[in-house]
């Protein structure tokens, strides 16, 4: 029914506030009408729907001016809030803002910790809310670099099992509206951790390396915005960062595969990123924190350093450190010569080597580098 009737100016506030008739009244999620009119509506019963004004004409209107339906949350006594804390000029975090926000509802939250505020905590690296009472962000876990265009490992951590929805902002366009910014649609989580396997879309897909911001909301039914209000359960905000792989295997010049090989991800003079190659296949990851010109170098006690020159953009780039540009050992054998200078007069699949290659493994070979490298 109505609960108040006025004529406001432009841009002018209506508080509205009790007394008025709360017979029957709940806390929760329920909807709000509001209506602008050339008519007044009389309470109690009022004209919510326009039948009033429509009587005789089959038709349910009013006179003119517009109507507007809203879903709210009603409090009960006592209860409190959780609010987000990304930066609310790109995101809605404020109450304001319709920012996303949760009854706290005791032993229903991610991880193990929750807090309550009065709004929205916005901050430029979504820190505010950890910072602020206790350090209740501590639900998620990321277990492995987003990359593009690859599948990152993630662990979440319920207090009890409900239903999770998640929002990426892969093109850094300060929203969440994209088709594919909602990775986590309705995810059922036990209680405890939920290993999940989430998969990061393509660079053709508009997503783009860098910091960018990140929702998680967890509640008991799903079915979630990335704004408004919700009954239960905890929302959370990260800063994350995206990166771009560069993958491929490692092995000696002679074709065989070498595992355990050092690469490092080298900008100009700066170590950037580094990692080891499986000891068995030899295959490898390299994470890059943005497009850009790189050096990468494979290094292994024993064997001589060997690098490439990479130009990437932001899907993922394959670079092999086999056959041509595989590892030469510090000291080569005689057999080790005849059987590069047979892959060059006869190569073999993929394993193919060229003079200068077979030139340095003779090298190798007639003048032997002492010590480990």
């Amino acid at each position: 029914m109505p609960i108040s009737t006025t004529t406001p100016s432009p841009c002018e506030q209506i508080l509205v506030s009790p007394p008025f008739d709360t017979t029957g009244a709940m806390s929760g999620l329920t909807y709000l009408r509001i209506a602008l009119t050339r008519h007044s509506i009389s309470p109690p019963s009022g004209d919510w729907d326009g039948t009033m004004m429509g009587a005789g004409t089959g038709l349910d209107f009013f006179e003119c001016g517009e109507t507007e339906d809203w879903e709210i949350l009603i409090l009960g006594e006592g209860e409190e809030l959780d609010f987000g804390d990304a930066p609310d000029s790109l995101y809605p975090t404020l109450l304001a803002s319709n920012g996303a926000r949760h009854v706290i509802v005791p032993g229903f939250h991610l991880g193990a910790l929750i807090d309550s505020e009065a709004d929205g905590q916005p901050s430029a690296d979504a820190l505010l809310d950890d910072l602020t009472t206790s350090d209740d962000e501590d639900g998620v876990t990321f277990n492995t670099p987003l990359a593009i265009g690859r599948f990152a490992n993630i662990t979440v951590n319920a207090s009890q099992a409900g239903q999770l929805n998640a929002w990426f902002d892969w093109n850094h366009n300060g929203d969440w509206g994209a088709p594919l910014e909602h990775p986590l649609w309705n995810y059922d989580l036990g209680s405890g951790n939920t290993n999940i396997l989430l998969g990061v879309p393509s660079g053709s897909d508009g997503v783009l390396p860098g910091d960018t911001f990140c929702r998680f909301r967890f509640s008991s039914d799903g079915e979630l915005p990335y704004y408004g209000p919700a009954d239960d359960g905890e929302v959370e905000d990260y800063m994350v960062k995206i990166f771009i792989a560069i993958d491929g295997k490692t092995g000696e010049v002679n074709c065989d595969v070498l595992g355990g090989v050092t690469l490092g991800l080298w900008d100009g003079e700066t170590l950037v990123g580094s990692t080891t190659s499986d000891s068995v296949n030899g295959e490898y990851i390299l994470i890059a924190p943005a497009s850009g010109s790189y050096t990468v170098v494979a290094s292994k006690t024993g064997f001589r350093d060997r690098q490439q020159d990479i130009a990437i953009a932001a899907d993922p780039v394959t670079l092999d450190f086999t056959g041509e540009t595989g590892l030469i050992p510090n000291a080569c054998d005689m057999s080790y010569v005849l059987t590069c200078v047979n892959h060059w007069l006869y190569p073999v699949g993929d394993c193919g080597l060229n003079m200068s290659t077979v030139l340095a493994v003779v090298n190798a070979w007639l003048y032997p580098q002492p010590g480990p490298r």
